[in-house]
C-alpha cells in the first residue's frame, strides 16, 4: 500500500470469532461485576429500608406531637377569648355613685414627733466635764454631733447614721364622704376598681381602692385605729426607739363633734 492510498479498516464481516469472544467477555465482565457488588447492594437497601422505617416514624410522631400542639393552641385561644370576654363584662361593685361611705384619712393638724434617744432631737450631744470624767485641761462642756442620728432629718440619713434626729406620726380619723366617680381600670395583668370620693367636711376628692372604703362608720373605726398605730410605730422604727402602743393617740370621732380635739401622746 502507498503513501497516498486509503487506509485499511477493520472489517468485522472478516472476523465473526472475534466477534463472538468480545461479546463474551462482555458478560462475564457484567457478571462479575453483579457478584462483586451483590452484597454491597444489599446491604445498601437493608440500610435504606431502615433509613425509610424510622423516617416514618419519626413523621408518624411528628404528625401526633403537632396535631397535640394545634389542640393545646386552640385551647389557648379558646381560653385567652374568655378570659378578654370576662374582663371586658361590667364589673359589680360594692358601691354606686352618689352612695355614702366611710374612710380613714389623717389629720395632719395632728403631728406629733418622737426623737433621737441620744440627742433628744437636738442632733447635738454635750458632755460636762466634771460629770463624764473629762481631760483635767479641759474644763468647759464638750458638744459634737450625735453619733447615733448625726443630726439627719428629713428622708436622707448623714454619714452613716443609725437613724433620724426626729420623725412625724399622726393620728387618723374616721371621715364620711360620698361616691363621685368609679372608674373600672384595665391593664395586661388584672383589673381594679377605683371609687373617686367627696369629703363630707373637706372640698377635696379623694381616690379609693374598694377594700379601703366601709358602709358604716364602726367598721371603718379598726382601719383608722390601725393606719394611726402604723403612724407612730413607723416614726418610733425611724428614731430607733421601742413604740409604745399603750400611748398612742386616740382616735377622734369627727362623726360626733365637728370641734376636734386632738390627743397627743
Amino acid at each position: 500500500m502507498g503513501y497516498w492510498d486509503p487506509p485499511e479498516y477493520f472489517d468485522e464481516a472478516k472476523y465473526p470469532e472475534i466477534d463472538a469472544e468480545t461479546d463474551t467477555l462482555i458478560e462475564h465482565l457484567v457478571g462479575a461485576i453483579k457478584e462483586e457488588y451483590k452484597d454491597v447492594i444489599a446491604k445498601e437497601s437493608d440500610a435504606y429500608q431502615n433509613l425509610k422505617a424510622s423516617y416514618d416514624s419519626l413523621r408518624r410522631d411528628l404528625k401526633s406531637k403537632n396535631s397535640d400542639l394545634l389542640a393545646k393552641d386552640g385551647l389557648i385561644e379558646t381560653l385567652n377569648k374568655e378570659l378578654a370576654k370576662k374582663k371586658m363584662e361590667h364589673p359589680s361593685f360594692k358601691f354606686n355613685v352618689g352612695d355614702t361611705v366611710y374612710f380613714s384619712t389623717v389629720a395632719y393638724n395632728s403631728e406629733k414627733k418622737v426623737f433621737c434617744p441620744r440627742c433628744g432631737g437636738k442632733g447635738l450631744v454635750t458632755l460636762d466635764a466634771e460629770t463624764n470624767n473629762l481631760p483635767a485641761d479641759i474644763t468647759d462642756p464638750v458638744t459634737y454631733t450625735c453619733p447615733d442620728c448625726r443630726n439627719s432629718t428629713g428622708s436622707y440619713l448623714y454619714n452613716k447614721a443609725k437613724h433620724f434626729r426626729e420623725y412625724s406620726y399622726y393620728n387618723y380619723y374616721v371621715e364620711k364622704g360620698t361616691v363621685l366617680k368609679i372608674e373600672y381600670v384595665i391593664d395586661e395583668k388584672n383589673a381594679a376598681t377605683r371609687y373617686f370620693v367627696k369629703s363630707a367636711t373637706r372640698t377635696s376628692s379623694y381616690s379609693f381602692a374598694e377594700q379601703d372604703l366601709y358602709e358604716t362608720f364602726e367598721e371603718a373605726t379598726p382601719a383608722a385605729e390601725c393606719n394611726k398605730e402604723l403612724s407612730y410605730i413607723e416614726a418610733c422604727n425611724n428614731v430607733g426607739i421601742a413604740p409604745n402602743l399603750i400611748a398612742t393617740p386616740n382616735l377622734i370621732n369627727k362623726e360626733a363633734s365637728s370641734d376636734v380635739k386632738l390627743t397627743a401622746l
